[in-house]
């Protein structure tokens, strides 16, 4: 991204380059989620306990509009060209086929899903602020020291799934 690889990216380098955050989050178990919601990006970087320089491990792109009930905001549809061209406008079909390389997760797996909607009983009444977690279309992408989440059009039709 912007001519560097996911883990060498820093904290500063993801300010300088988008300048503001909408939101942070800050979880010193799983580091913090930088959030530009109206660009449909949001950064996991390393907790500044465990790594001064505060080095990205995490990239969640949204491809297409969605709530964020843990800051009330939508997240946009990503615009911008990341490696090998993803836009808004790819399918999951073409993720698969032009990141065979890398281990992809498809979320849209009834099984998949299944287990994340599990994570509601771990999280009980804080479970609505992850709510997108569950609906979410999504796939993750992973690399030695890295992971791209993608995220698409939201399931409406797993029965599953409490509207």
């Amino acid at each position: 991204m912007n001519g560097k690889h996911i883990a060498d990216l820093t904290l500063d380098n993801i300010t300088d380059w988008l300048g503001r955050p909408s939101a942070i989050k800050d979880n010193e178990a799983f580091g913090i989620d930088v959030y530009y919601h109206e660009r449909g990006l949001v950064f996991n970087v390393v907790h500044q306990k465990y790594d001064g320089q505060q080095h990205c491990s995490e990239i969640h792109i949204y491809l297409s509009r969605l709530w964020d009930n843990l800051f009330s905001k939508f997240f946009l549809p990503y615009t911008g060209v990341i490696s090998k061209n993803l836009d808004s406008n790819w399918k999951v079909d073409r993720l698969k086929s032009e990141f065979l390389r890398i281990r992809i997760t498809d979320y849209d797996d009834d099984r998949t899903i299944k287990n994340m909607l599990s994570l509601k009983d771990i999280l009980g009444r804080d479970a609505d602020k992850y709510r997108h977690i569950f609906t979410q279309s999504r796939i993750d992408m992973e690399t030695e020291n890295s992971r791209i989440i993608v995220v698409d059009e939201p399931h409406t039709t797993d029965p599953d799934i409490e509207s």
